[in-house]
C-alpha cells in the first residue's frame, strides 16, 4: 500500500457565476462576462448551445470573460457558466444571442435601359435577403424586402445611375 502522511482536500461548494451578459454586437466573436461567485474559483466552464436547456462544454476560462470564437453568423446561441473549485458548481443564469448573417457575395448587376437583374451568393445563416436602391452612393431608399437571387429591379428611369445594397436576414429580421 501507499505510505506516508494522507492529506484530504475539501472546501465548501462554489456557487454560481451571475450576472452573465453577452456582447452587444450581433457580430461575431460573442464575448460573454459575468461576476465570480465567492470562494474564489480556479476555473471557468462555458457552455453552449442552439437550444435552450441543452448547453455543453465548449471551453474554460481563468477569468470572468469569454470570447467564444466560433460563433457562426445567422445562429442563436444559449449560454450557461459554471465555475470550478474542488469540483464544477451550478450553473449560471442562461443568456441568449443571435448573431447577423454573413453578408451576401458574388453580388452582381445586369442591367439594360429600364431594369437591372441582381444575383448574389447565398450567405451563411440567411433565411431572406433585402435589396436596397439609391441613386446617390451610400443612400438608399428604396427597400425591397423578402427577395431571393436572381431579383429583377424593372421600376428604372432610362439615363438614370443606380446604387444597391443586398442585406442578409435572420429568422429575427436582423
Amino acid at each position: 500500500g501507499l505510505s506516508g502522511p494522507r492529506v484530504e482536500v475539501s472546501g465548501a461548494p462554489i456557487g454560481a457565476p451571475t450576472t452573465l451578459q453577452v456582447s452587444a454586437s450581433s457580430d461575431p466573436p460573442i464575448t460573454l462576462s459575468w461576476t465570480a461567485p465567492a470562494g474564489s474559483p480556479t476555473s471557468y466552464d462555458i457552455k453552449r448551445s442552439e437550444v435552450s436547456g441543452a448547453e455543453v462544454s465548449i471551453g474554460t476560462s481563468a477569468t470572468t470573460s469569454y470570447a467564444d470564437t466560433s460563433a457562426l453568423p445567422g445562429m442563436r446561441y444559449f449560454y450557461v457558466v459554471s465555475a470550478r473549485k474542488f469540483g464544477e458548481g451550478p450553473n449560471s443564469g442562461r443568456v441568449n444571442k443571435r448573431l447577423r448573417p454573413a453578408a451576401p457575395t458574388g453580388v452582381s448587376v445586369v442591367g439594360d435601359r429600364i431594369s437591372a437583374m441582381l444575383s448574389w451568393a447565398a450567405s451563411s445563416g440567411a433565411v431572406s435577403y433585402s435589396v436596397h436602391r439609391g441613386t446617390v452612393s451610400g443612400a438608399h431608399p428604396r427597400n425591397f424586402g423578402n427577395v431571393v437571387s436572381p431579383f429583377v429591379d424593372t421600376w428604372l428611369v432610362e439615363g438614370q445611375r443606380y446604387y444597391w445594397v443586398v442585406r442578409a436576414r435572420n429568422a429575427a429580421g436582423g
